[in-house]
């Protein structure tokens, strides 16, 4: 029996539930998923968990999941796949957390705004919307936690910080035009 033909029939036992056989296409194929994933991300626990991803994937969509090609060349794609998701995710929480941290470092400067400028900035303020007004005087007036601005507003900790980037954005840029 050709291996590609022994895949197949695992494939098939997979599909009814069949654990043994997951075991073996497990066994089999985990050394692949590994490298294809290693090559990627050049980091041993994170190859580990893109090839525990790939596995459960497998298991958890068996029923939905069509193999039209090699089951190693299937499973090396789908490790390759995660790959390149998790290097965009860290990329985007990267970018993220940059820019919420100049954010907050622009806040927390020593840097004291004149009489003029705090006038501007009181006015500016009035014109954000409710919700992001309360927040800003909450966490920068009053100076309270951002959780703690979340508990009472009934929001999400990471959409106070959201609304706290979205109006510093449109304070700064409307402060610019002046």
């Amino acid at each position: 029996m050709m291996i590609q033909e022994q895949d197949v029939k695992l494939f098939q036992l997979i599909k009814e539930g069949n654990e043994p056989a997951y075991a073996e296409i497990y066994n089999n194929y985990r050394r692949d998923v590994f490298v294809a994933a290693f090559r990627i991300l050049r980091n041993i626990p994170d190859a580990e968990d893109i090839t525990q991803e790939v596995f459960i994937t497998l298991w958890n969509k068996r029923k939905d999941i069509v193999v039209n090609t090699a089951l190693r060349g299937y499973l090396t794609r789908m490790a390759q796949n995660c790959c390149m998701n998790k290097i965009k995710h860290d990329t985007n929480l990267t970018k993220r957390n940059q820019q919420y941290s100049a954010m907050h470092a622009d806040a927390q400067s020593g840097e004291k705004p004149d009489s003029e400028q705090l006038d501007d900035i009181n006015r500016l303020m009035q014109e954000l919307p409710d919700k992001s007004r309360r927040t800003m005087e909450m966490v920068y007036i009053e100076g309270r936690p951002h959780k703690e601005v979340a508990k009472i507003e009934g929001i999400s900790v990471n959409t106070v910080k959201t609304q706290l980037y979205s109006s510093l954005k449109i304070l700064r840029s409307k402060l610019q035009l002046k």
